[in-house]
């Protein structure tokens, strides 16, 4: 099935002896007459299929088989999990929207003071005739290394966030025996974070410079 990753027979030998293992009734399971646990196929879901919802459906379609006694899943779990990961995700995205705020920031403050202690060089530079645009040229350069700079410290941040989270996720999944692992940003956008930070800082810096500069006149 398109919708199935993977799937992992539990024979009752191995469910009984498993079940003996953690319960701590070896004593009373021996007095049976036969083994009462039935074969067991762990079914994981495709990573599409991985949600409460659609978890749901693909349990439902399994239980419509003529050959399935019984059909499990713990749905309410798995919406607390999709509750906890959306929060994550939307906690990830504010910190690289904090963190981009504040390199617009620190660019615009950074070249306003770079232009004030070059104050005297502008003049002189106006005074021979240099634009506007080629004075800004050096100074659009700074905001966009700080953009990239901004942008790949806002990927190693939330990579940190990131494992910081899986590790207290897997702590959780331990109790419903779950392996958790979570996917941090994918190529496409990592260039996407990048491409608007640098954007973020050459627009902070051309505001900023742009602003600044046109202020400066030679007396």
């Amino acid at each position: 099935m398109q919708q199935v990753a993977a799937v992992e027979l539990v024979t009752k030998q191995q469910g009984l002896a498993e079940f003996q293992a953690n319960s701590g009734f070896e004593d009373v399971l021996a007095l049976l007459p036969e083994n009462p646990l039935p074969d067991v196929l762990l079914v994981l879901p495709s990573a599409e299929y991985s949600s409460a919802s659609a978890a749901k459906t693909l349990l439902d379609s399994l239980q419509e088989h003529s050959l399935v006694e019984e059909g499990r899943l713990d749905v309410e779990w798995l919406q607390r999990l999709d509750t906890i990961v959306s929060m994550l995700q939307q906690a990830a995205w504010l910190l690289i929207i904090l963190l981009l705020t504040a390199v617009a920031l620190i660019v615009s403050n950074t070249l306003r003071l770079n232009i004030l202690n070059r104050r005297n060089e502008i003049e002189v530079m106006k005074l021979v005739g240099a634009t506007d645009a080629f004075i800004q040229r050096p100074f659009l350069y700074t905001g966009f290394w700080f953009g990239i700079v901004g942008g790949l410290m806002a990927w190693v941040l939330c990579n940190i966030l990131l494992i910081w989270t899986e590790y207290a996720l897997q702590q959780i999944g331990l109790l419903y025996q779950q392996d958790i692992y979570l996917s941090g940003l994918s190529i496409q956008e990592f260039g996407w974070l990048i491409l608007f930070a640098t954007l973020l800082g050459l627009g902070a810096s051309w505001f900023s410079v742009n602003r600044h500069i046109k202020q400066i006149e030679p007396s």
